[in-house]
């Protein structure tokens, strides 16, 4: 059984399945959280992309980013180092990120701000 605080903490229970998967999601909104975002505004994804470069997708995007307004989208990268396409991460009311070169943004339950 899963508990949910006001605050929207997630407490875990012993008997609860698929612990890793929502370990791994933790670890995975930390890590973005420490990455810059590149840009707010590019609606088609970049050919060359850095392995750690992160960006927010624009409404009206385009190719892979189709479809994924709002979503933080990152570079797949396969075990060989080899980046493969695109992974998108779901923000969640008031995760906030550095954007090059504006400052914080945050994300409000809707739009980034």
């Amino acid at each position: 059984m899963t508990e949910i605080l006001n605050n929207n903490i997630l407490l875990l229970e012993k008997s609860q399945e698929f612990k890793e998967h929502l370990i791994n999601e933790a670890i995975k909104a930390l890590s973005i959280l420490q990455k810059p975002i590149i840009s707010i505004n590019l609606t088609s994804p970049p050919t060359s992309p850095n392995e750690d470069d992160f960006y927010i997708v624009p409404s009206g995007a385009t190719g892979a980013w189709s479809g994924k307004t709002n979503k933080i989208a990152y570079p797949a990268v396969n075990t060989a180092g080899t980046i493969t396409g695109w992974n998108f991460y779901e923000p969640f009311e008031g995760l906030f990120n550095w954007l090059i070169p504006t400052g914080l943004v945050f994300f409000d339950g809707t739009d980034w701000q």
